[in-house]
């Protein structure tokens, strides 16, 4: 049953056969054109194309069971980079959490304390020994104030609850202020304390308390780091857009691969036992903070065993500054005040 007619053709072709096993069969007429019992049976078998054999329904399963893994491996490692992550944001709040509440508790009584140590330094004559004792009293002391300020300061600017109060600022005499601080520091281990600018005046629109906190941060980091007998240097520069506060130092300097997580909460420049003194490794996370409230950048170049350099460019002028920012001077009285100090 169902077959073909052919006639006088003499060869048939099929294509596109599924797998499987086939019978080909023929017969043919006599020379009187009569149907005779001639049939001849020729049985083939198609095999089946790769992808269609057991080794590559195999192979299937393998690149299955591939994807799965490689998927459930993905899955796993991002949760765990979250959990890592969110436990180190906790970490790093619980930390400031705990340093703001010590700090709150210490702030009152080493307030109380620098008050009357100040008094006494400023309004009687004592002994040169004792005065010299009052004096390390007096220099700790607003030192541990600082570093509470600083934890008190970055707990602030987590909660978005610090608020930068700009107005124009002579930034050549307010920075020599500021280095005055470490005068004596720099005299009693023969450290060379120098300022460079570009000129006597020049006036930026900042923040006076944070801009404190900035280069002193920096001077402090410096300090710290730097032996005896070497060299600190401040400059000030100014281009068209920009000006430029700067730190150099001739200190220990930081290795390359420590430049990028330099400015992270918590880190350490070098191995804390390098120098006696201690670090919170706040400072620079800080004056990070701090300088990108001002719309500003700040930048370090580092060579072991040559020293560092931490330079801040603040934009010039004030159209940078967002709503937010509260200015305590307006251009009219900010040109004033310009105007009597270059007179």
């Amino acid at each position: 049953k169902n077959w073909n007619y052919v006639g006088d053709q003499r060869a048939v072709t099929y294509t596109n056969l599924p797998k499987g096993h086939y019978s080909f069969k023929v017969r043919s007429t006599n020379a009187d054109g009569v149907w005779v019992d001639n049939e001849r049976k020729l049985d083939v078998e198609v095999l089946p194309s790769f992808w269609e054999t057991p080794a590559a329904y195999l192979l299937y399963f393998l690149l299955l069971i591939l994807v799965i893994v490689t998927a459930v491996y993905i899955l796993f490692t991002i949760y765990r980079l979250k959990h890592r992550v969110l436990m180190e944001h906790q970490m790093t709040d619980m930390k400031l959490r705990f340093f703001t509440d010590i700090s709150h508790e210490l702030r009152t009584p080493l307030t109380l304390i620098v008050g009357p140590v100040e008094n006494v330094l400023k309004n009687y004559v004592l002994p040169d020994d004792v005065r010299s004792q009052l004096n390390v009293v007096a220099r700790n002391t607003n030192r541990m104030l600082r570093l509470i300020n600083q934890i008190l300061d970055f707990r602030k600017i987590q909660n978005k609850k610090m608020k930068l109060r700009v107005q124009c600022i002579d930034i050549v005499p307010f920075t020599r202020c500021i280095m005055d601080n470490f005068v004596g520091m720099a005299e009693e281990r023969h450290i060379t304390f120098k300022l460079e600018s570009a000129a006597e005046k020049l006036f930026l629109w900042a923040d006076a308390d944070k801009y404190e906190k900035i280069v002193f941060n920096l001077l402090s980091n410096a300090f710290k780091y730097t032996p005896d007998g070497k060299t600190i240097s401040v400059f000030i520069r100014e281009d068209e857009k920009h000006l430029s506060v700067g730190i150099q130092d001739q200190g220990v300097g930081i290795e390359e691969n420590r430049l990028k997580s330099i400015f992270l909460r918590f880190e350490n420049l070098v191995d804390r036992n390098l120098f006696t003194q201690s670090s919170t490794g706040i400072g620079l996370s800080l004056v990070k903070e701090l300088v990108e409230m001002h719309q500003a950048t700040i930048s370090l170049e580092s060579r072991v065993g040559e020293g560092s350099c931490f330079r801040v460019d603040f934009l010039k002028g004030k159209e940078h500054y967002d709503a937010s920012v509260e200015f305590l001077q307006d251009d009219v009285t900010a040109a004033m005040n310009v105007s009597k100090e270059l007179d």
